[in-house]
């Protein structure tokens, strides 16, 4: 019995990280890349997943969050040709969101005076307090996310992230 126990505690934890170790060999280092961008890959997936669900019980997802969110962190009035490419989405993909959010009264879109393809988007006052009740309730994901984390661990991590995307 305490065999087993023993035994179990040295297995890796089930964090759905496959040891890559296997496949490269003695290439460690090609291991460890795949197995940080794979790390990076499954967080971001299980991260949007959990927060769909946290907003599906207000009717809102990740994609109508990051659509305000992105909305109110730039320049009033950003069009949304811009406003596509600051998210790195396709613009057909923005303007579906922006036709439900528009819909919803979250948003409002104008047409440029001088150039009439171009439209811009601006949160509504409903837009401002739906972005709001998102942010709290994705804050308190984060918050038991992130708990057993130190503060020196999320400053390395961010140091971490930082780094990675620079090289990209």
């Amino acid at each position: 019995m305490a065999t087993r126990r023993k035994q179990r505690s040295q297995d890796p934890p089930n964090d759905g990280i496959p040891d890559f170790s296997r496949e490269f060999g003695s290439d460690r280092r090609a291991a460890s890349e795949l197995a940080l961008t794979w790390s990076i890959f499954v967080a971001a997936r299980k991260w949007k997943a959990k927060v769909d669900h946290a907003l599906s019980t207000h009717e809102q997802t990740q994609a109508r969050l990051e659509t305000l969110s992105s909305i109110a962190h730039r320049p009033k009035g950003i069009t949304q040709a811009d406003l596509a490419k600051f998210m790195r989405i396709e613009g057909p993909t923005l303007v579906r969101i922006l036709d439900r959010l528009e819909a919803d009264g979250l948003v409002t879109r104008r047409v440029d005076a001088g150039d009439g393809r171009r439209k811009s988007a601006t949160l509504t006052d409903a837009g401002r307090a739906a972005l709001a009740m998102q942010r709290r309730t994705v804050a308190a994901l984060r918050k038991d996310a992130l708990a057993h984390l130190s503060d020196r661990e999320i400053d390395a991590g961010i140091a971490l992230l930082r780094k990675i995307l620079r090289g990209l």
